[in-house]
């Protein structure tokens, strides 16, 4: 079938009994994915026994993604050879990034964990399902469980690094399937600087807080409202050779400020969902005049993002289901520079889209989906995906998807209004074998092809489309429950990201990428241990010149005493065996991790 057959079917299941729906809506439903897609989930039983300080130390060890950081660009992912720019973050059904970051992204680690009951990885494009900004995959982060508790309790953690971490939280429930749910969690942390052989300290501050609504039933009713402050004192990076240096209050500030609030109706027809969103964000940099800055700076961004999402079910029969929805999301951004707006501007992003599920076995499916997406200043843009599950254990996939380019990067202050969308086009093959019952082996491989990738050339930089790319590799994960409450895992996986205009390697993507695990709990006892490692990868250390940093791995143990019914003890090292790497260049990472923390549950 070729593209344009494809889209013609597709404009005629949208077009036809589906035109009195619509509307300006996208998907909300969070449990909606392409079951040939491959996942990875953390669950909230791993997350909490895990201690983990942040989100991306759990995604290296368990999801096998790459973690990077530069002075200005905090905890950037990579995954499948697509980085943070092609990671769509979805918390609690909603896309929530910074308006003010190119790559349309945010700190994970702003997010407490504490506050996470659930994250899933979907691997590969999604843009059918979640619109763009999914070229290499989705990190779905979950702030309910399954079930709410009666509980009310405080948790404290200290560390090294004058680490000190402060959580507070209550979550009631009534006999009508009602729930509240209130946290506050507040983290300080002295970090060490990572400039090599320097013992400068860089503060950082972060406050988190939630309050929230849920009714279950026929119908089911979600809202949320959530804030989070960060201050971080950071280091500069000198541009000409890309050198970490030390730096004298240099501040950063980020605010965001947002509502979820989402709606299903399990019993009618249509079976509707919907969900809306709002994100208020502001971020800042000032760094005065002292002994390492020779002139003033102070930067200020904001902007508000807004999503509205839906999805019906059109038909559904023992074998076909047939759902169709639709989104509108709008970015805006502001730039002023010393007080004076430079840019006040903003993008919108309408799209529809169908997905129809059919079943010819027990175990066998068809999944199709497209979507039409329409962007301020672009052309329409369609994209597609396709899955085919054989005999429940061979899943084929096929996709395409696009990403528009931030407000930042067409009006920021590097911007070029005449960018064009980044696109890929993905095939993945995977073979799940069952073992036995408590054991099993996942192989795939996959290859993805991205075009028009936006990178920051020159200097003063400036954004261009410059980059063609395919990254191909295989994944290989072995599970194993070793008890009904102690699981195992390793998990490997080795990728080609190839420049196809130069030949070279895509910066900061290991070649290799492995991650292994043990949990083991035994009476009032939690036990575990994690084991990450990247391999060599390149690094970009001037406008044309790059060089191959050097591999590492980390080992992480973690372990809990439940003293009682109500109050547990924990401990955690994070780089048990202090290894010191370079996670860009010239940007060493902090050696061992100490934590000791209590949770006391009985108000």
């Amino acid at each position: 079938m070729t593209c344009f057959d494809f889209k013609n079917i597709f404009l005629v299941l949208i077009l036809s009994p589906l035109s009195i729906y619509a509307q300006d809506y996208e998907t909300t439903v969070q449990e909606l994915s392409f079951k040939s897609t491959n996942k990875t989930v953390i669950d909230q039983s791993t997350i909490e026994k895990s201690k983990a300080p942040n989100i991306t130390s759990l995604l290296q060890s368990y999801a096998n993604i790459a973690v990077s950081s530069t002075s200005f660009q905090q905890n950037t992912l990579y995954l499948r050879g697509g980085d943070s720019s092609h990671i769509l973050i979805l918390v609690d059904g909603i896309p929530v990034f910074d308006p003010g970051s190119a790559q349309r992204t945010i700190n994970l680690n702003t997010i407490s964990l504490k506050s996470v009951r659930r994250i899933e990885v979907l691997r590969g494009p999604q843009t059918v399902l979640y619109g763009g900004q999914a070229l290499a995959g989705v990190i779905k982060i979950e702030t309910f469980g399954k079930e709410l508790q009666n509980s009310r309790g405080v948790g404290l953690e200290l560390g090294t690094s004058e680490y000190k971490q402060v959580h507070l939280f209550a979550e009631g429930k009534s006999e009508d399937n009602q729930g509240f749910l209130g946290r506050v969690n507040s983290t300080e942390k002295k970090q060490i600087s990572p400039v090599s052989g320097s013992q400068q300290i860089y503060p950082q501050n972060n406050i988190n807080a939630d309050l929230a609504y849920t009714k279950r039933g026929s119908q089911d009713w979600v809202a949320r409202i959530f804030r989070t402050d960060e201050k971080s004192f950071l280091t500069q990076a000198n541009p000409p050779s890309y050198k970490t240096l030390d730096a004298q209050d240099l501040i950063f500030k980020t605010q965001l400020t947002g509502f979820v609030g989402s709606f299903q109706d399990k019993k009618s027809i249509l079976k509707p969902e919907i969900s809306v969103g709002s994100v208020y964000a502001e971020r800042s940099f000032t760094w005065p005049v002292n002994a390492s800055n020779v002139s003033d700076t102070n930067e200020y961004y904001s902007g508000q993002l807004t999503n509205i999402r839906a999805l019906i079910t059109v038909l559904e029969t023992e074998s076909l289901l047939w759902r169709w929805g639709g989104s509108y999301f709008k970015e805006s951004l502001v730039f002023r520079d010393f007080g004076v707006e430079s840019t006040n501007t903003y993008g919108e992003q309408k799209g529809i889209f169908t997905k129809i599920d059919y079943s010819f076995s027990e175990n066998s499916e068809l999944e199709v989906g497209g979507r039409m997406e329409t962007v301020t200043q672009l052309s329409p843009e369609f994209t597609s995906q396709i899955g085919l599950t054989l005999a429940k254990n061979t899943k084929i996939e096929y996709a395409t998807a696009f990403r528009s380019p931030s407000q930042f990067q067409f009006w920021g202050r590097y911007g070029n209004s005449n960018l064009k969308p980044e696109r890929a086009i993905s095939t993945t093959v995977t073979q799940e074998i069952p073992l036995n019952d408590r054991q099993s082996i996942s192989i795939g491989v996959f290859e993805i092809i991205f075009s028009n990738l936006i990178t920051a050339k020159g200097f003063p930089p400036k954004y261009q489309n410059i980059n063609n790319a395919r990254v191909q590799g295989a994944e290989f994960l072995y599970s194993s429950l070793l008890g009904e409450q102690s699981r195992g895992f390793f998990r490997y996986t080795y990728q080609e990201p190839k420049d196809l205009d130069t030949n070279d390697w895509l910066v900061r993507r290991p070649l290799n990428i492995a991650g292994a695990g043990v949990s083991l709990s035994h009476s009032i006892y939690d036990f575990g241990l994690e084991a990450s490692y990247n391999s060599e990868r390149s690094a970009q250390t001037g406008s044309k010149t790059t060089k191959s940093l050097a591999g590492y791995s980390l080992v992480n143990v973690h372990s809990t005493a439940h003293i009682s019914d109500h109050l547990s003890v924990y401990l955690r090292a994070n780089n048990l065996l202090d290894e010191k790497y370079e996670e860009s260049y010239d940007y060493l990472v902090e050696g061992r991790f100490l934590t000791v923390g209590l949770i006391y549950d009985g108000f």
